[in-house]
């Protein structure tokens, strides 16, 4: 994945994950807490310079009381290589050595999007 999409994407994720954030009346460091993170974690996510990985923005989302699908980019987020996600679920899924199981239970998810 071209590092501009990558980047771009994640300042996507973490511009949506303040806005969702501010809006459940989180602190910053409050999100931390919740997360078992730093404060500068979560500021470093928000602004794009540290890329979470997809079950932590599910966390994230299930702290904030939202929905996954407001704090990833719309699919009007224009890529010139294969789907975003599925290269996400591709690199965690070898990076992580996730079983059959998990890989079908992300794409499955992916896919209702």
């Amino acid at each position: 994945m071209e590092n501009t999409i990558r980047h771009q994407f994640y300042l996507e994720v973490g511009k949506s994950i303040r806005t969702a954030r501010m809006r459940s009346n989180y602190s910053q460091l409050d999100l931390a807490k919740k997360l078992n993170m730093s404060r500068v974690s979560v500021v470093n996510i928000e602004k794009g310079r540290q890329s979470a990985p997809l079950y932590l923005i599910w966390v994230i989302a299930s702290v904030l009381d939202t929905s996954i699908n407001e704090l990833i980019p719309d699919t009007n987020f224009e890529f010139n290589q294969l789907n975003i996600f599925e290269q996400i679920i591709s690199s965690s899924t070898k990076e992580r050595n996730f079983g059959d199981d998990a890989s079908q239970k992300l794409n499955s998810f992916i896919s209702e999007m």
